[in-house]
């Protein structure tokens, strides 16, 4: 559902209940640069998984191990700006090793870091022990927004992650 009314907020590693215009625009707009990268699949099926998956770990900081679990909202978003007719296509998205080659191109070519590294750990730690001694923050504002720190810093959210066995 689309809406332009109450901000909806994402739950962590996930897409919000109701995505509003401005969500949308910002996470799910394709620059130039991505729509070339996008470009270099050859069927409509891997070009619209590969820009789910760049959308997806930009919006939520993760990749979903089922692509089509993504709204239908954001997939017609996606698809529209590359120029896929059938959405449906990304049922099948899921099945393919492609998935996860994809997922290992879009950490590399966008900086992604994964949580577990010790040098981004440190990093974040340290922000988090800023904020603590600096402010009376409560739990759930910190841990907001160390979400989104973390989405910012590009870094992979913690919890299952699968990648490509190259």
């Amino acid at each position: 559902m689309l809406t332009d009314e109450a901000p909806a907020r994402s739950p962590y590693g996930s897409f919000p209940e109701v995505i509003e215009r401005d969500w949308l625009g910002r996470w799910c707009h394709l620059s130039r640069a991505d729509l070339d990268l996008v470009d270099r699949r050859r069927s409509d099926t891997t070009r619209l998984g590969f820009a789910v998956q760049l959308v997806t770990v930009r919006a939520i900081g993760t990749f979903l191990s089922e692509p089509s679990d993504v709204p239908d909202l954001v997939v017609r978003s996606v698809a529209e700006q590359i120029g896929a007719k059938d959405i449906g296509v990304l049922a099948g998205y899921g099945k393919l090793a492609a998935q996860w080659h994809h997922v290992t191109e879009i950490r590399e070519r966008y900086g992604y870091q994964d949580f577990t590294d010790p040098v981004v750990q440190s990093r974040i730690e340290r922000w988090l022990y800023r904020i603590v001694w600096s402010s009376d923050i409560g739990p759930s504002a910190l841990f907001a927004a160390a979400h989104r720190r973390l989405l910012a810093d590009r870094v992979v959210l913690p919890g299952e992650q699968r990648t490509a066995n190259l």
